[in-house]
């Protein structure tokens, strides 16, 4: 390759990465005084090996290390660079000399030498990065046109930091877990070891891969509330596209049904399957667990033509959509969503008091500070709206974006209308909305004492808006007008905005 060429990119978002001396020495101390770089040096190590990308050293670096005159520490970094994989020796190019204004290489066991070597190897597209914090080496690269690929250890760091999923908490009430943390013991794997010969053997591997999973714990209990543990597939089986994620374990305990848990854990699910990009998410279960499926079916998995070797249905999510001609609004929320609206869907700004907020939203921000499982309402991706508002334009399929009145002042949460209900009846308006809305029975009839209609919206969480849009954004965007007193249609502009907004956050 000639000089200022770019080197190949190894594929997948992952790199090869070539150490320099100092880099190398910055990674590996040898002293137990605080070095320049070990901070910077041991991050890069853990993003590295988290994220799959390779770090390299090349020969040329014994040379460098046999100058040390410190016998005792040149025998130990010697030993340290046995922990990487070493690239063996390159020659220059004519180009790279020319490049550099070298008429002859200098001596291979002189600084200028090694370091021509490193160059060397990133013209050879042996590595896609060297790491240097030598100014003096990474001025060659710059000569040799390989400035841009010569970086150094505080710009690894950060490239490689870009490309880690941003780890989100999960909703609360639920707890991240591996699988070896895990009490083995407790009362919601019995039915488990039940359905499946072999489960504690497949628990073991389970632990022994550390895969990643998701506790509910209610205050005051000592077993499990509900658990739920994931592993990626590579290469999946049935044919499923792009990165796939298995839920393998999602158990709800029998005497925690009725509190919403399955769709607490369904919202962990679509949130970490977001944020690591998985294009398709499945799950396996037996057609008994016939409340399992439905709420699976509910919220947009399909079954696949295939059955598991156990008999089991196949239940498939897929999250990028390839075509929504043909499709409903509502129909391509519940399918690839959430997070996912459709860009032709109408848009609705909804107010909300902070106090309904909390309760409806309480994995916004810092929520209650209390234990917010509590309530279904919360828990649930199905929720309810219900207010006095006269409008009459808001259908299935619908985009809403709540508005946080009085403190925030801003559109904080996203939800897809599922149903809608117009009655002056507080006993049919809590028969439609049933646990999923803040209001009791009596709240129902205080609201609708003077005789007017309610207007209950039954919705699906899409995603919330952090950081959120400020009123004054949504005025710039025409979004709004001022800040909104019920539930008002945002104008075609406004629309457009909001649906780019939504697509760029997706």
């Amino acid at each position: 390759m000639a000089a200022g060429a770019a080197p190949l990119i190894a594929g997948a978002g992952r790199f090869r990465l070539l150490l320099d001396t100092n880099a190398f020495i910055a990674l590996e101390p040898t002293s137990t005084a605080p070095e320049s770089g070990l901070a910077i040096g041991a991050e890069l190590l853990r993003l590295a090996s988290a994220g799959g990308h390779r770090l390299y050293l090349q020969a040329a670096i014994k040379r460098d290390i046999d100058r040390d005159r410190d016998g005792e520490r040149r025998q130990t970094h010697h030993a340290l660079t046995r922990k990487y994989e070493m690239l063996g020796h390159v020659a220059p190019s004519d180009d790279l000399l020319a490049a550099l204004g070298d008429a002859e290489p200098p001596d291979p066991q002189s600084n200028d030498g090694v370091d021509l070597e490193f160059l060397a190897t990133l013209e050879a597209g042996a590595v896609d990065y060297l790491v240097t914090d030598d100014v003096r080496l990474r001025r060659r690269a710059v000569r040799a046109g390989f400035g841009e690929f010569a970086m150094t250890l505080a710009e690894a760091v950060a490239l490689l930091r870009n490309l880690s999923p941003r780890e989100v908490p999960p909703p609360p009430a639920v707890d991240d877990v591996r699988a070896y943390q895990l009490d083995t013991a407790d009362p919601i794997f019995a039915s488990l070891r039940e359905d499946y010969p072999g489960f504690d053997a497949w628990l073991a591997k389970a632990r022994s891969e550390h895969r990643r999973g998701w506790v509910i714990r209610e205050p005051g209990a000592s077993a499990y509330a509900a658990v739920m543990l994931v592993k990626e597939e590579q290469p999946s089986d049935y044919g499923l596209p792009g990165r796939v994620l298995k839920v393998s374990t999602l158990k709800v305990a029998e005497d925690a049904l009725g509190r919403k848990y399955g769709e607490l854990m369904l919202k962990t699910l679509f949130g970490y399957s977001h944020v690591h990009a998985f294009d398709t998410v499945y799950v396996t279960v037996f057609e008994k667990q016939a409340a399992l499926v439905d709420l699976l079916e509910t919220f947009g998995f399909e079954t696949h033509p295939e059955k598991s070797r156990l008999g089991e249905l196949v239940m498939v999510k897929r999250r990028r959509p390839v075509n929504l001609a043909g499709s409903d609004f509502l129909t391509t929320h519940r399918r690839h969503g959430p997070p996912f609206v459709d860009p032709r869907s109408p848009v609705f700004i909804v107010p909300i008091r902070p106090i309904w907020h909390e309760l409806l939203f309480p994995d916004y921000g810092a929520g209650l500070p209390i234990w917010t499982g509590e309530h279904p309402y919360g828990n649930a991706l199905r929720k309810a709206y219900v207010c006095k508002s006269p409008t009459h334009l808001v259908g299935s399929g619908a985009t809403l974006l709540f508005y946080r009145s009085e403190d925030t002042s801003a559109a904080t949460a996203v939800g897809v209308v599922d149903a809608v209900l117009e009655d002056s009846n507080p006993e049919a308006v809590l028969r439609f909305v049933g646990r999923r809305t803040v209001y009791t029975l009596g709240d129902l009839r205080t609201m609708a004492a003077d005789g007017k209609r309610l207007h209950a919206m039954l919705f699906r969480q899409d995603r919330l808006i952090e950081p959120a849009w400020r009123l004054r954004e949504l005025q710039r965007a025409r979004v709004v007008k001022s800040w909104p007193q019920s539930i008002t249609r945002v104008g075609e502009e406004g629309t457009r905005w909001v649906h780019q907004r939504l697509a760029e956050s997706h």
